[in-house]
């Protein structure tokens, strides 16, 4: 890949007849922001993105030593423990299916914070369950949330960006997306400390699911006033 990067010719969106060359800096965050802020789906699902990387997302698979623990799936490197780790990653599988080539999920705002509030929902679960099938169930089921929820947020920040813009306002949302993991590490470590990894995550994925719901509704309210959306 590396090899066919350093070949390849970089033309920027040339189809669409713009073509940016200029450098993107951190700093360029805000202005992009102000440009599209009037597409509130937009901002909304960039806001999707970082709630769902502080929130514990990315830092589940650290807190299954701990699960497993609780459940009583033996020690790590286990069969019991490695199942855990197993499911969340066959979720993201059927996921990619469901999306590709089934066309369930739909991708749309609707779509995207249906599977936000599941992934929040199947976090509580893991976190609050004594029951290991409950546990590994909840796990497949946030694989494919977390999944459906990024890869739709994703696609409808590509469709709805401005062509000038494209290129800028999908680097925001990955730079939000993967850059806010950073925080997630700090939300577990402070909230482990005080009510330990179970609780942390509980509460990780009870702030996704509140926050998903109120970014939804934010998004219909302004779709029915009529602004644009």
């Amino acid at each position: 890949m590396t090899l066919l990067m350093l070949r390849t010719p970089f033309t920027g969106h040339s189809r669409s007849g713009f073509v940016r060359r200029e450098r993107v800096s951190i700093l360029d965050t805000p202005r992009v922001l102000r440009t599209v802020g009037s597409d509130k789906v937009l901002v909304g699902m960039i806001a999707l993105a970082g709630l769902i990387a502080v929130c514990v997302g990315a830092s589940l698979q650290v807190a299954m030593p701990n699960f497993a623990q609780v459940l009583g799936a033996g020690d790590e490197g286990g069969l019991g423990y490695g199942a855990l780790l197993f499911a969340n990653g066959i979720g993201g599988v059927v996921g990619g299916f469901l999306l590709e080539a089934t066309g369930i999920l739909k991708v749309d705002v609707r779509g995207a914070v249906i599977a936000a509030v599941m992934f929040g929902l199947t976090s509580l679960i893991v976190a609050t369950t004594t029951s290991y099938p409950i546990a590994l169930i909840a796990l497949v089921i946030g694989g494919v949330a977390y999944l459906a929820a990024t890869a739709i947020g994703q696609a409808l920040v590509q469709l709805r960006a401005p062509e000038d813009q494209r290129g800028r306002v999908v680097g925001v949302y990955s730079m939000i997306g993967s850059g806010m993991r950073t925080g997630n590490g700090i939300t577990i470590g402070w909230l482990g400390a005080l009510l330990g990894v179970s609780g942390a995550v509980a509460v990780g994925g009870l702030a996704r699911v509140v926050g998903a719901l109120l970014i939804g509704v934010l998004i219909a309210l302004q779709t029915r006033r009529g602004a644009p959306a």
